[in-house]
């Protein structure tokens, strides 16, 4: 469970992990229908589960994750819509030593990892759009009373400045101001609040909060690859919602 050392296998959707210590030695070894996908050897390390952005399986290529909503929503002339939405996540081994952490595997909690274009294409030094990990969401006007392992869940608000009805379909996180909490001893995590502010047709400011929308939660350790030098605790959508 998350922030808890692994000290005996188990099974992590469909990957085992194994773990065995010979003195101050490791072998880490995560095996995916009997075959050996990963295996690790390190010195005196604690290894523990952590919840991690979708962003680092099969490789880091980008902090943008691009959510489309299973269910489209249809916000009023001038008002806001409360929401709370399933955030897919992957888990990850760090390993801690003296205050010094890295992640040392990351375990894919789900069968398909597409990643896809939010945006135009750059051409002749114009701004161009960014690559994103693709998620198809699922979302709910009431707080889930459950949330399955490999899923976080956020509370999205979506605000309209627009005279008319506005439609919904997509929301662009960053994972550089996007936090996630967990809460020690079990498989829950969540983010902040997050609120989604619509200013025209084609455009719209996401606006991080800093507290966890779970009391209790603990911040995760946050990689360095995921988090850019934050200016400010936003982002912007400006290739449409």
């Amino acid at each position: 469970m998350f922030g808890m050392e692994i000290s005996e296998p188990l099974v992590l959707g469909m990957h085992r992990i194994d773990v065995t210590r010979v003195g101050e030695g490791i072998l880490y070894k995560r095996y995916r229908n009997g075959v050996i996908e990963r295996e690790i050897l390190a010195k005196n390390v604690t290894l523990k589960l952590m919840p991690i952005y979708p962003i680092f399986y099969p490789r880091f290529i980008t902090r943008y994750i691009l959510c489309e909503f299973s269910t489209p929503i249809y916000v009023p002339p001038m008002e806001s819509i409360a929401l709370y939405m399933h955030l897919p996540i992957d888990i990850a081994v760090y390993g801690y030593k003296n205050g010094s952490f890295t992640i040392i595997d990351v375990v894919p909690m789900h069968r398909l990892y597409k990643y896809t274009l939010y945006g135009p294409p750059s051409k002749y030094g114009d701004v161009g759009g960014v690559v994103a990990r693709y998620c198809r969401t699922s979302t709910s006007l009431e707080k889930p009373t459950d949330v399955e392992v490999g899923f976080c869940l956020s509370q999205i608000e979506i605000k309209s400045r627009l005279e008319k009805f506005t439609v919904v379909s997509k929301l662009l996180l960053d994972s550089s101001p996007l936090a996630i909490f967990y809460k020690l001893g079990s498989w829950r995590c969540c983010t902040q609040h997050i609120m989604m502010m619509i200013s025209s047709t084609s455009a719209a400011v996401v606006e991080y909060g800093g507290q966890p929308i779970e009391s209790g939660f603990k911040a995760l350790d946050e990689p360095e690859e995921a988090k850019a030098p934050l200016i400010s605790s936003r982002s912007e959508m400006m290739w449409g919602y």
